[in-house]
């Protein structure tokens, strides 16, 4: 028995967003790093941070984030995703919520 893809998908969206007042606060950073093909590359950074987390657009997504918050605890693993050549990286918004586990 397959279980149907969008149903679990909406299933995540609802337990990573409602209990989202509680999470701890996520700090964010965008920043452009240089890219020798290209001349930079933009990056977005999703970190634990003590920061008071407000709801923020993010290109066409709004996510609730302490813009350049400062980072809590250290030291701190790291994560990369690509979006590909496809989509944007303002819409990696489970980046948020890793971000706030303890």
């Amino acid at each position: 028995m397959t279980i149907p893809r969008l149903p679990l998908w909406l299933l995540l969206q609802y337990l990573l967003f409602a209990s989202s007042p509680t999470l701890a606060g996520v700090g964010f950073q965008e920043m452009e790093i240089p890219d020798p093909s290209r001349g930079t590359m933009q990056i977005l950074i999703w970190y634990p941070s003590t920061g008071e987390p407000r709801l923020q657009k993010l290109a066409a997504y709004e996510q609730r984030i302490a813009q350049s918050g400062r980072i809590d605890g250290g030291p701190l693993p790291l994560v990369v995703i690509s979006h590909g050549t496809g989509g944007s990286a303002h819409g990696h918004w489970p980046m948020r919520a890793l971000s706030s586990l303890p």
